[in-house]
């Protein structure tokens, strides 16, 4: 070997050396766009716990609360509504359309799905055991399993309380969406008896029928029809009507003897979830 050869050879050598071994970490860069398109619907702001979001279109109503590990979306179009409710391991979905709502509620341990029509019930548990489907149509209710027997009624009475519990929490937090009342207490200068006024503070009218209002000691009247428009109000009465001298919107012979000394009146949607009070 010449010494040019000898040369060319021990720089070939140097330049293997400078190449470094191959390696199993891989790292992404930051600026290199996703390959997966943009959820345009999920909203990225980072607000502090508590803060609400509104997103408002002529045919639709999005909504998200941020709390720690929870998560709320609610939307309403023509005819139609959906609403969800996520909590680290369940997820509970509502779907109101023409003539029938819909109840879906996911667990670690079981799916239950409840269709309500005008003419039946429907409720069909999927869980580890097995599988129910219950139907209740014209008063009579029929049932039909497959595993389990025993377990699987457990299961459902355990999934079915807990969607009742959610189903609050969800119809709550949709009210508080699209009203906003006010509660008040007002003494009648007359007799000295109290009464409770309720305002629609919202930007919508509001069918309260089925709602109720409390008493700190829990004595309730549950409203038979009433509505409000937008800043329109209401008395609520505890006397009948004919010992009360007033003549606009209000509901009389409610029941509920407001405490002179101090006492709670609460609001309540047709679900039993609270969605305003005043202690005074």
């Amino acid at each position: 070997m010449d010494n040019t050869t000898s040369v060319l050879a021990g720089v070939v050598a140097l330049g293997l050396l400078a190449i470094p071994a191959a390696s199993t970490t891989i790292q992404q860069n930051s600026n290199i766009p996703s390959a997966e398109p943009p959820d345009t619907d999920k909203d990225t702001t980072q607000r502090p716990t508590g803060v609400e979001s509104v997103n408002r279109s002529p045919t639709s109503v999005v909504r998200r609360t941020a709390e720690v590990g929870l998560e709320f979306v609610s939307r309403s179009g023509p005819g139609a509504e959906s609403s969800v409710i996520e909590r680290p391991g369940e997820r509970l979905r509502k779907e109101v359309s023409p003539g029938a709502k819909v109840w879906n509620l996911t667990t670690p341990s079981a799916e239950l799905l409840v269709r309500r029509e005008p003419s039946r019930v429907v409720e069909t548990l999927d869980a580890a055991s097995g599988s129910m489907r219950m139907v209740r149509e014209d008063g009579t209710t029929s049932t039909t399993y497959k595993g389990d027997r025993q377990s699987l009624e457990s299961t459902h009475d355990e999934i079915r309380q807990r969607m009742s519990e959610l189903q609050s929490d969800i119809e709550v937090r949709r009210a508080r969406t699209r009203y906003s009342f006010n509660l008040s207490v007002r003494e009648n200068p007359v007799n000295g008896s109290e009464h409770v006024v309720l305002e629609n503070t919202g930007d919508q009218a509001a069918d309260l029928s089925g709602w109720r209002i409390e008493d700190a000691a829990e004595t309730s009247y549950t409203f038979e029809e009433l509505s409000l428009d937008p800043g329109e109000s209401a008395r609520i009465y505890t006397e009948p009507e004919d010992e009360v001298d007033y003549s606009d919107r209000a509901v009389f012979d409610t029941g509920i003897a407001w405490n002179d000394g101090g006492d709670t009146a609460s609001l309540y949607t047709e679900s039993g979830g609270e969605l305003t009070s005043v202690s005074y």
